[in-house]
């Protein structure tokens, strides 16, 4: 693990370096004194069930296998509506 020394401006940012530029991540703050920097992709809100859903997750990269394989078939889609 590298420790590095950082002092914050005049408005509290610290860098972190280049490598990380455009990246998104949590800021987590522990305690007082400490906070931890997580990377993360975010999910729009519209989006986020499927990857809460495993069935339906299973289920479309399965399509996704299946198109690229140039596999298709009929499927009833009114058996997977709520």
């Amino acid at each position: 693990m590298e420790i590095l020394t950082k002092v914050a401006d005049s408005k509290g940012r610290i860098t972190i370096g280049s490598e990380y530029a455009k990246k998104t991540f949590l800021v987590e703050k522990n305690s007082e004194d400490t906070i931890i920097l997580k990377m993360a992709e975010v999910v729009p809100i519209k989006e986020a069930w499927l990857w809460k859903n495993n069935s339906a997750f299973t289920k479309v990269m399965e399509g996704v296998e299946d198109a690229q394989k140039r596999r298709f078939k009929k499927v009833d889609l009114k058996k997977y509506q709520d």
